[in-house]
């Protein structure tokens, strides 16, 4: 038993020098904070950050309302390199959603100059023009209409906004068939007559 415990302590040792050794060739991890009160747009941006984006080190954090996002955004140990805003969300968890409380939480954002440099997509369900123009102007890098980006497109626009140029997911080859000699299907070869075996007649039951 001690022998066993003693052999498990030696490759734990070895594991954590290893680990210590390598820590400095670990990519910088780029910190994400959604702001979403759909329950399903928070579950899809968590598979594709880990779909797409587990590689490049992104890490995603998610919360419901603006307040919950003050609370994030202000601890400095974990603020976020960049911010997906939904717009119509509540001040609190169970208020009601609202277009303004995200247009004020994204104001208040870029006026502080300890935040304003977080960047900010702002990642909503409405396509109207004067949101868009709205946003923009208040600081927001791009403004993502839902629905119009596929999971790839989506986190394309998020890495480059982070600066990230490297590819998260290598795309597959497709396997090719194996190539003949003439190029084409050897054809099959009927079956000759001395080649057919000829199966023994059983007697029908005498009983």
């Amino acid at each position: 038993m001690e022998n066993h415990l003693s052999t498990r302590l030696f490759f734990f040792r070895i594991i954590m020098v290893y680990n210590f050794l390598n820590m400095t060739d670990q990519p910088k991890d780029h910190r994400i904070l959604s702001i979403e009160d759909d329950e399903f747009i928070t579950l899809f941006l968590t598979d594709v950050m880990w779909i797409f984006g587990t590689a490049d080190n992104i890490k995603l954090t998610s919360v419901s309302s603006t307040e919950k996002a003050m609370v994030a955004i202000k601890d400095q140990t974990n603020r976020p390199d960049l911010i997906l805003l939904d717009l119509a969300l509540p001040n609190k968890d169970g208020d009601k959603a609202d277009p303004e409380n995200g247009f004020k939480f994204l104001e208040l954002l870029k006026t502080d100059p300890a935040l304003m440099d977080i960047k900010v997509l702002v990642f909503s369900g409405s396509s109207d023009p004067k949101y868009q123009e709205r946003a923009v102007r208040l600081g927001a890098g791009k403004f993502l209409v839902k629905g119009d980006y596929l999971p790839k497109e989506l986190i394309d626009v998020i890495k480059n906004a982070l600066g990230i140029t490297s590819s998260a997911v290598p795309i597959p080859q497709t396997p090719q068939p194996p190539e003949t000699t003439s190029g084409s299907m050897k054809p099959i070869e009927p079956i000759k007559p001395s080649q057919v075996i000829e199966l023994p007649t059983i007697p029908p039951d005498q009983t």
